[in-house]
């Protein structure tokens, strides 16, 4: 017949039977941890006993500097430009206007996604310089306010390098002078 045990004998045996696996793992896979713990000696002595020359071994080799120096910020000069050489510039004006957030999130940034999307149509159709100055007549009728801003000159440098960019054709700040003035 079976014997009946009680439940705190059925907790004690299986507590037992844990304790005894545990340690047996503990022995078997990390037996070098173990001894560490239990040895306490520092870590750099294990280290000098591993590599006996005291030398860090580096995974792929001792790096090689081949002509390059580190220098401090004191000591890095840069050479004067050329006097043949004109410093490239843009004509960007002097005086910036102060940022108003709302005018350049609102109209401004309105009247530039307009203004990149008759760009690529005109570049798609191929167009000329005439078509490119009725729509931006066009453009600026619906955007008078933008086009009457203190951020006209900067609109004007952005428009004049756009176009370089991407029409086929010369457009100059004159031709913009002039579409201003047919307003």
């Amino acid at each position: 017949m079976s014997k009946m045990i009680t439940w705190h004998q059925y907790f004690i045996l299986i507590g037992g039977l844990t304790l005894l696996y545990y340690a047996i793992i503990l022995l078997l896979y990390y037996r070098r941890e173990m001894e560490t713990l239990f040895n306490r000696r520092p870590i750099s002595t294990n280290l000098a006993e591993q590599n006996p020359a005291n030398k860090v071994q580096l995974l792929l080799g001792e790096p090689e500097f081949d002509g390059q120096q580190t220098i401090g910020a004191e000591e890095l000069f840069f050479a004067a430009p050329d006097e043949d050489e004109e410093p490239e510039q843009t004509a960007v004006p002097n005086a910036t206007p102060a940022p108003n957030e709302s005018f350049l999130l609102g109209p401004v940034a309105d009247f530039l996604k307009e203004l990149k999307s008759n760009f690529s149509l005109l570049k798609e159709a191929q167009g000329d310089k005439e078509e490119f100055l009725t729509l931006l007549g066009i453009l600026s009728e619906k955007y008078s306010q933008v086009m009457q801003c203190a951020y006209r000159p900067l609109l004007e440098v952005f428009i004049l390098e756009l176009a370089t960019e991407q029409l086929p054709f010369e457009l100059t700040s004159a031709d913009l002078q002039i579409q201003s003035i047919q307003q």
